[in-house]
């Protein structure tokens, strides 16, 4: 009897895309407010942590390229990592190189990439700290919280990799990327805007600096919306900024801008809350990841039907050492 599902390596999809038998597209994976899958849409940009590694559809699997990232992880110099939080960031790199080239030394790996997590979280938390007084973040800064994220997917990997079906009692990774998310949104939100009830603070924003000094930059704001949960959206913000900042005297008068007193900051803090920006959509792709994982993890290794060359990759998702008949 034929298997239930049949899992494709990255080689056989491409293949079958190239021959015409599958079409291919970058989408995003879309849920409701339980999760829930919803549909695919159409990608507009390329994260650098995918959204999804793994989709099944008419009894196939699809392993998303997972080593090409694994790889831009591993060459990532990481010149602002000093101290403790270097030596432990190197050693979960060098258990990655060897699991990538040897496919060994797994659970070597996922256990390295969790004890980093505790020091690069504590650290995280010092930076993102009201009391830390640097809501102008340097890129030393910038560099540990995108490292985190970074270690935060290969602990993810590598835990699914080890453990398979229980991978989904895995609450760790959860638990960092909800505080993580959390401290990052309240530097993010106060960088952008800080208030919105009170008189005129659209005036002082990000929003505002880049309508009036980079009004060729516009569509950034639609970008920075995404995870300001004051506004709805881009179009919701130019109507706050016009009702609190745009007036004219009469009708036959022209609309005027009430400026006020300029922002030295404001390049930087549109710089920092760009960046943070790329760590939130590093974590929401991240939980995105993990749901299908422990979605996969559920299904059994003796319905799949495995590609012929699958097994030979060591970053496979399913660590199966003996080809099931077909």
């Amino acid at each position: 009897m034929a298997s239930k599902y049949t899992l494709l390596s990255e080689k056989s999809v491409r293949a079958a895309v190239q021959d015409g038998v599958f079409t291919s597209k970058a989408v995003d994976i879309v849920r409701d407010g339980n999760n829930s899958f919803v549909r695919h849409l159409e990608r507009q940009d390329t994260p650098t942590i995918p959204s999804s590694v793994v989709q099944i559809h008419n009894n196939y699997i699809y392993e998303a390229d997972t080593s090409k990232y694994i790889s831009a992880v591993i060459d990532i110099q990481n010149q602002y990592i000093t101290g403790e939080l270097k030596i432990k960031y190197d050693e979960v790199i060098v258990g990655l190189t060897t699991y990538q080239e040897q496919g060994s030394d797994l659970e070597l790996l996922n256990t390295d990439a969790r004890k980093s997590l505790s020091a690069f979280g504590e650290r995280s938390s010092q930076i993102l700290s009201p009391k830390s007084n640097e809501p102008y973040l340097k890129d030393a800064s910038l560099e540990v919280l995108d490292s985190y994220t970074n270690l935060i997917f290969v602990y993810v990997m590598s835990g699914f990799w080890r453990f398979r079906s229980g991978f989904s009692k895995d609450s760790v990774a959860t638990n960092k990327l909800d505080t993580l998310e959390s401290e990052v949104r309240s530097l993010y939100s106060w960088l952008l805007q800080n208030g919105k009830e009170y008189e005129n603070q659209i005036g002082k924003s990000v929003y505002a600096y880049i309508l009036l000094e980079k009004p060729e930059e516009i569509e950034v704001i639609g970008q920075l919306v995404q995870y300001d949960d004051r506004y709805s959206s881009a179009l919701d913000v130019v109507k706050s900024f016009s009702l609190k900042c745009i007036d004219r005297k009469g009708w036959s008068e022209p609309y005027k801008v009430s400026r006020l007193p300029n922002d030295t900051w404001g390049e930087d803090r549109l710089r920092v809350a760009l960046r943070l920006h790329d760590i939130l959509n590093k974590i929401s792709n991240i939980r995105s990841v993990i749901d299908e994982l422990k979605a996969v993890g559920e299904i059994k290794v003796s319905d799949i039907l495995l590609g012929g060359e699958y097994l030979d990759s060591p970053l496979s998702l399913f660590r199966i050492e003996n080809k099931p008949d077909a």
